[in-house]
């Protein structure tokens, strides 16, 4: 087998592109974690993108029972199920007609 350096010049830029790109799409996920984790001061401090002093899960729970959370989850999954329903009753309504 010969040694190809052309084209494990390429692999390495198309995995290097690869990685940045991957890096690109974590970095908004790892900055609503860390930023859902911190308290208002630090938050609204002096070095709001600093990690988390202390981390403050209470947040979370805030959200499900004072934030009203489950009772929008249920309207959301609720609406969905419903739009569902009505597609495939649609749906099988057509392909029996469309049958035919």
């Amino acid at each position: 087998m010969r040694f190809n350096f052309k084209n494990t010049v390429f692999k390495i830029f198309q995995y290097t592109v690869l990685i940045m790109i991957a890096l690109i799409q974590i970095y908004p996920l790892f900055w609503l974690l860390t930023f859902s984790l911190k308290t208002n001061q630090e938050i609204f401090g002096a070095n709001p993108m600093a990690l988390p002093l202390s981390f403050k899960i209470s947040n979370y729970s805030n959200i499900l029972f004072e934030g009203n959370l489950l009772r929008y989850l249920f309207n959301s999954t609720f609406v969905t199920g419903a739009t569902i329903a009505i597609a495939i009753l649609v749906s099988a309504m057509s392909a029996t007609q469309l049958q035919e």
